[in-house]
């Protein structure tokens, strides 16, 4: 057994003590940065889902719960579910893993009368690049649709509106350079 004196006995515990204090302030810096992430994810206006390497749900934000009408708690079969026929989940995910880095743009689905363009991501670990798993993200284009859809109208009934007159005074031209007594 080992014996301190008085004086190495209270250097220990003050270096202890110190050491004590400082993880206690490093988890409250990692618990605020929490925090601050999970309300960045809940304010997305964005769905947004991840999944682990074992394609079990890790996190599924605010807007993609009010999307799919499931809760936070949702499984993978809940979020699959009300995708079916549209998205297959599982390809998606597998082939996200497969591009790297990159985003993989998918096709959009309509869910509730919502366009959404589906995304997907692998998701890495910073440290060793090792695949952690992947995030998807459901963006809503209704609303640039509709414009679109709208620019698209427009344009069809302007050229109409434009022909119409055109044709006439193409006419007319064509009249008065056959007779120009007309004139």
């Amino acid at each position: 057994v080992l014996q301190y004196d008085e004086k190495t006995t209270d250097v220990m515990y003050r270096i202890a003590r110190h050491g004590s204090q400082a993880v206690t302030r490093l988890l409250e810096i990692i618990e605020n940065e929490k925090g601050k992430l999970v309300q960045s994810v809940e304010s997305l206006s964005d769905g947004l889902l991840m999944v682990d390497s074992d394609f079990k749900v890790v996190l599924i934000n605010k807007r993609l719960c009010s999307l799919l009408n499931v809760t936070h708690k949702a499984s993978l079969l809940d979020i699959v579910h009300p995708l079916s026929g549209q998205l297959d989940l599982r390809t998606v995910m597998e082939t996200a893993g497969n591009f790297g880095d990159e985003k993989v743009k998918l096709n959009e689905i309509v869910i509730k009368d919502k366009v959404l363009q589906v995304y997907a991501t692998k998701v890495t670990d910073q440290r060793n690049l090792n695949p952690m798993g992947i995030a998807v993200t459901f963006h809503d284009v209704t609303d640039a649709k509709s414009l679109e859809r709208l620019r698209s109208d427009f344009t069809a009934v302007m050229v109409h509106e434009l022909r119409a007159p055109l044709t006439t005074i193409k006419s007319t031209v064509e009249l008065i350079n056959e007779d120009p007594s007309l004139m």
